[in-house]
């Protein structure tokens, strides 16, 4: 005779296990509190290779999208920054672990921004995508961590860009660290 009681229970019970393994290789992000300083990652005991760069000074992007910047300044440990020409060492590569978004658009909306290489005019291909969701002030920011990095080897020009042209007010500060290039 048929069990509807066990028959439910047992399609319950697999849905769990699929829902429990797609969120097992689902990428990790975190949105939230920018957190700077906490030490270098774990598969990178190193601290004198830790980088943060981004566009501080406004540089467009050779090409990409219209209004696309160029992440090509560091943000040095003393404060400072170093302006425009930054490029990634021969003989290694920049590993981002982290990608804290910046945007200045219209009040509450959803933007959605990139990181990503410039492909020629009006092309990017993205390394990372996410939503900025601005306030009533149009000002908005997201944080997303990237559980095994991403790896930009040298030569690569990174941008940032509003995916949606809504906004040239988009910025971006990546962090990483430099690991040598196999």
């Amino acid at each position: 005779m048929f069990n509807f009681k066990k028959c439910f229970a047992g399609l319950v019970g697999l849905s769990l296990i699929v829902v429990s393994l797609i969120a097992l290789f689902l990428p990790a992000s975190t949105h939230g509190q920018d957190n700077i300083g906490n030490g270098p990652p774990a598969n990178n005991p190193n601290p004198s290779e830790l980088l943060s760069i981004g566009d501080a000074d406004g540089s467009q992007c050779p090409g990409g999208f219209q209004g696309a910047r160029e992440i090509n300044d560091v943000f040095k440990r003393d404060g400072t920054i170093g302006f425009n020409g930054y490029a990634v060492p021969a003989g290694q590569v920049f590993v981002i672990t982290d990608i804290h978004f910046i945007d200045q658009s219209t009040p509450a909306e959803s933007i959605r921004v990139r990181l990503g290489v410039p492909c020629g005019s009006g092309c990017m291909v993205p390394l990372v995508d996410a939503v900025v969701v601005t306030g009533s002030n149009g000002q908005g920011e997201t944080q997303v961590s990237l559980r095994h990095g991403v790896v930009v080897q040298p030569g690569v020009t990174l941008c940032v860009a509003d995916v949606n042209f809504s906004s040239p007010n988009v910025d971006a500060q990546v962090r990483g660290y430099l690991a040598k290039d196999r």
